[in-house]
């Protein structure tokens, strides 16, 4: 395969600066969402400590996506990742780089909390900021809540970045942090309602906590790839076929990197 079919027409600076950018919005997202999390070890209110979490990973996302949104979509999950990929708008080779990214940004933000806070450090603590299984829920109940949540989540993903919706991208940050609010304040409660195999995976390593695991990432890729899909085959719009000095006049004016290109691309449209 070529460089082009792997990561698009992007050069190496802007793959170094998007792994970057998503490196850094996924620490960003485990550091102040795991800091919502351990709020009520210092303020003890039972009644908040579930909407402390929502409201703080949705506002991470929020802060995330203005900060990185224009240099890599800002996806810090490889779920999202893999519905950009599926409908086109990122390239195969570049998404598995976003997805080890992420992961290493993950990684870095538990590690720097769990540093930091010498509470989070406790003996009752090892597990602190991992996600968990309600005691009500059977590890397949708590599967299909992933599933269902991510797909949600992934539809509004390959919704906003539909060309039929570009008129409405300028509040982008607000509709994928309040998604993420919303869900996480309904699905929370039953499967800690992780949608991200990356914000999953950072505070395990840290914590060495793997119970139940295989369910935030299993869950989320599920949910996303279904969607994914769904969205590229049923509500895509084809393009009209192009005669050959059409295509040859678009090439030559085809923009040099495709992270500066909220379009569908052609080739996701195509069996």
């Amino acid at each position: 395969m070529t460089w082009d079919q792997l990561m698009g027409p992007i050069t190496w600076v802007h793959v170094v600066q998007t792994l970057v950018a998503e490196c850094l919005g996924t620490a960003i997202l485990i550091i102040v969402g795991c800091w919502s999390v351990g709020i009520t070890m210092y303020i003890p209110i039972a009644d908040a400590h579930h909407l402390s979490i929502a409201f703080g990973f949705g506002i991470a996302i929020m802060m995330i996506v203005i900060i990185t949104g224009h240099i890599s979509y800002a996806n810090v999950n490889p779920a999202v990742t893999l519905s950009f990929v599926i409908i086109g708008v990122i390239k195969p080779g570049l998404g598995v780089l976003y997805s080890v990214s992420q992961v290493l940004g993950s990684t870095i933000g538990a590690a720097l909390i769990y540093a930091i806070i010498p509470k989070y450090r406790e003996a009752g603590n090892k597990s602190f900021c991992c996600n968990k299984v309600s005691p009500d829920l059977k590890e397949w109940e708590a599967f299909l809540v992933e599933v269902i949540a991510t797909g949600i989540l992934c539809l509004v993903v390959c919704a906003s970045f539909d060309t039929r919706n570009s008129a409405y991208f300028d509040s982008i940050s607000l509709k994928f942090g309040f998604t993420v609010m919303v869900l996480a304040l309904a699905a929370g409660p039953l499967s800690s309602c992780s949608m991200n195999p990356a914000r999953s995976v950072g505070p395990a390593i840290i914590s060495n906590y793997w119970e139940h695991h295989w369910i935030f990432w299993a869950g989320p890729m599920c949910g996303s790839l279904i969607v994914a899909l769904f969205y590229r085959f049923v509500f895509f719009v084809p393009k009209p076929r192009k005669n050959k000095k059409e295509d040859k006049n678009e090439n030559e004016h085809a923009l040099v990197s495709s992270v500066h290109s909220y379009n569908i691309s052609e080739d996701a449209t195509k069996d």
